[in-house]
């Protein structure tokens, strides 16, 4: 159960989040092999004065945070970078400016299924990828 927060400027997603919910899940799904609509998706886009953009970066500049079970090779996580930077740049934003922070969890501190610690939970797919 990826769960992603997405921020960016306002407006130049306008009546696009859905398809662009759709194309994340897709990545994930292939990348992290988690089952469809698994995900927690948002995005919160900021009115320019409300968001101070790395110098060098353009109007479109997006900052994607994953909380992820732990586990996941080096090679996923190129496969997700590059997959995530891909869906924002068909969209419209340079692929220089897609920064994508990871934030990997032991499963023992997840609380799903009524409280219980994902460690605890079979998943039916495999993580340690």
């Amino acid at each position: 159960m990826p769960c992603l927060r997405i921020e960016t400027t306002q407006g130049w997603l306008e009546g696009s989040s859905e398809a662009l919910f759709d194309r994340i899940d897709a990545v994930l799904c292939r990348v992290l092999k988690v089952p469809p609509d698994d995900s927690l998706i948002r995005l919160n886009e900021y009115p320019r004065e409300k968001m101070r953009l790395p110098a060098k970066s353009g109007q479109r500049y997006v900052f994607i945070e994953v909380a992820l079970f732990a586990g996941r090779s080096l090679e996923t996580k190129r496969a997700l970078y590059d997959g995530l930077t891909q869906v924002m740049a068909d969209f419209g934003a340079a692929a220089g400016d897609v920064t994508i922070a990871l934030h990997e969890v032991a499963l023992e501190n997840w609380g799903i299924e009524g409280g219980k610690p994902a460690s605890d939970i079979a998943f039916g797919f495999t993580i340690a990828i």
